[in-house]
């Protein structure tokens, strides 16, 4: 970034020289050779120019090694927090589905496994075992249900996890980009898109 602003300094010092040099003409022509304003009599030429090249080169190195670098330092680190903190959501979101396609294979696997057993039971087994078939076929259905239970509860935790992190992500976005920081906005803003994508 540095070197955009170099470039860009550039071109405004040689148009600088040139209107200091063309300044004794201009007031040569003017008439302003004797009395009148100091800064078009053309005997302090000579030393106007010179301190107006001292100052300029002073503030153009003050500008480029000193302020300019660390307005570049400053972006520089903003940009990576933020992208860091862009990346973190993204990987907890990401362990989030991760987890989510975990607990739904667990549970199609339990219900076809149950389904399997009771299948083979029902088969296998005679009359006089129908009455314990029964026994196993609800235990198996209290199982299920406390596992999607448990599903549900990990996949609502690890959804209000993600919904915490996208409101964090995005007040911090706000804060530091617009300089907003109403997090009771923010959230209902993620609440909302939350909702769209449900």
């Amino acid at each position: 970034m540095t070197e955009h602003l170099k470039a860009f300094f550039r071109p405004h010092f040689a148009v600088l020289m040139v209107a200091l040099l063309a300044l004794p003409g201009q007031a040569f022509a003017e008439g302003g050779e004797e009395g009148g304003l100091p800064q078009l009599n053309t005997h302090t030429y000579g030393t106007q120019i010179f301190w107006g090249l001292v100052l300029f080169v002073v503030l153009y190195l003050l500008m480029s090694r000193v302020a300019l670098p660390r307005v570049g330092e400053v972006l520089e680190e903003r940009s990576k927090r933020i992208t860091g903190d862009l990346e973190r959501a993204q990987q907890l979101r990401a362990e989030t589905e991760a987890l989510v396609v975990y607990y739904e294979e667990g549970l199609a696997k339990a219900r076809a496994h149950a389904g399997q057993v009771i299948s083979g039971v029902n088969h296998e087994l005679s009359a006089a075992t129908n009455h314990r078939l029964d026994e196993v076929g609800k235990a198996l259905a209290k199982k299920i249900e406390t596992a999607e239970k448990r599903i549900a509860k990990a996949q609502a935790e690890a959804m209000g996890e993600v919904r915490n992190v996208a409101v964090d992500v995005a007040a911090t976005v706000l804060d530091k980009l617009v300089g907003i920081s109403d997090r009771e906005q923010v959230t209902s803003a993620v609440d909302r898109v939350m909702g769209e994508r449900a």
